[in-house]
């Protein structure tokens, strides 16, 4: 029987929309869960993969489409508990005489921050929008002593050592192990002997080592680890762990995360 055009179409329609709900089905079945707006959770690395393999071509890098985000803007209290933070646990071993390093500086909120704090601030960045607006916000603001270039945590080399370092949000977003440990490594390395290294991430509070989202309308990824696991690996690369303080806790499809302060020295 002959079928019109829209009729064509609306069969095409109902068949991905099947196919979708079969597909979630099973990753349920994974032992997945399923979120409010697009998100998918699973504590199983394999099945994660699986997650990003079958959605990688729907939508661009998400961190890489950025161009002035902020927590601020999803999550205003916890960046007010992480500005907190910073003046409480980082700012008393700044000084005007020293090299600090923001790696994941975002929109460069934090380096600006610190800006009058210090006598310089290296800030490193992986999406090129978001290095263009910091940079046109110093430039606006004539604030010539902190410098913003994109780069890959994961592939970027120090050319300095620093009196002291931050990343604030960075290493929720670097997923396997060995590149954990690879940019740890070098952050330590790059750190004089006594400096203090400054974090943020985003943790899990369940029994489980890794939670991993997948946001399939956004393309937007992490992994969160238990706060043994994530406090481990600082010390595994040499850090002494000063201070950890829970900035803000909140529950999402029966998950538990909590927004982590932590501040390191090297030895």
């Amino acid at each position: 029987m002959h079928k019109t055009q829209e009729e064509l179409a609306a069969i095409k329609t109902l068949k991905e929309t099947l196919k979708e709900k079969l597909w979630h089905l099973e990753f349920l079945e994974k032992g997945g869960v399923i979120g409010q707006n697009c998100d998918l959770y699973t504590e199983k690395p394999d099945v994660f993969k699986e997650v990003v393999e079958y959605y990688k071509n729907d939508n661009v890098d998400f961190w890489k489409a950025q161009v002035n985000w902020s927590v601020g803007d999803s999550h205003p209290q916890r960046r007010e508990n992480q500005k907190a933070f910073l003046e409480q646990v980082f700012y008393p071993y700044l000084d005007s005489g020293q090299y600090v390093c923001d790696l994941g500086a975002g929109n460069g909120e934090w380096s600006f921050a610190i800006a009058d704090k210090v006598k310089y601030v290296d800030a490193f960045e992986y999406s090129d929008h978001m290095v263009e607006t910091a940079a046109k916000k110093a430039k606006e603001q004539g604030i010539s002593h902190v410098s913003f270039r994109q780069a890959d945590a994961k592939m970027l080399e120090f050319d300095r050592q620093y009196d002291n370092f931050m990343m604030m949000g960075l290493l929720t977003y670097i997923f396997e192990k060995p590149d954990l440990e690879q940019v740890l490594g070098k952050v330590y390395e790059a750190m004089k002997p006594g400096a203090r290294l400054v974090v943020k991430d985003s943790v899990n509070l369940i029994e489980e080592d890794e939670v991993f989202l997948y946001n399939y309308q956004r393309n937007y990824q992490a992994v969160y680890r238990s706060c043994e696991s994530y406090l481990q690996m600082f010390e595994k690369a040499g850090f002494i762990l000063e201070q950890a303080k829970m900035l803000e806790v909140i529950e999402v499809a029966g998950i538990k995360l909590g927004s982590l302060g932590v501040l390191a020295a090297k030895k």
